[in-house]
């Protein structure tokens, strides 16, 4: 059970950033040059791929699943939080968290959680502090 909801979760965020590019491609300027046409049916067809390819029980839809990024944004996210390793991260994720970090461990490659949860506001200090070691 565990290592299934593992599997999902893995499988959910990298499915929201491929998806995050197919929808990209989409949105962006409607061209109504034929090369366009044929890269869009490409996209549309990886797309489906990629989707089928998802493990069981879980759908492009699942509402775990919310792709953000500069043509998708979003407002502050609200869920439910708790820590791990002292790391705020969601609720819903402890526990196959907790199972990664036991397996890899057990496998000989310890995991260390190097960041969780990130408010709007503290993302942008550390994106500022980032730019400001950069410039110096």
């Amino acid at each position: 059970m565990l290592k299934r909801n593992l599997l999902r979760g893995l499988a959910l965020v990298s499915l929201a950033g491929v998806l995050a590019g197919c929808g990209a491609s989409q949105s962006t300027s409607k061209a109504t040059s034929s090369s366009t046409s044929a890269k869009s049916t490409k996209t549309q067809t990886k797309r489906q791929r990629l989707i089928s390819a998802l493990p069981k029980g879980v759908k492009s839809t699942d509402s775990d699943l919310v792709v953000v990024n500069k043509w998708h944004k979003r407002a502050e996210m609200t869920f439910n939080k708790s820590s791990v390793d002292g790391i705020e991260v969601r609720s819903s994720i402890v526990k196959p968290l907790e199972a990664f970090l036991a397996g890899a461990k057990k496998a000989g490659y310890p995991a260390t959680i190097v960041s969780g949860y990130r408010s709007v506001a503290y993302q942008k200090e550390v994106w500022n502090q980032s730019i400001q070691t950069y410039e110096n």
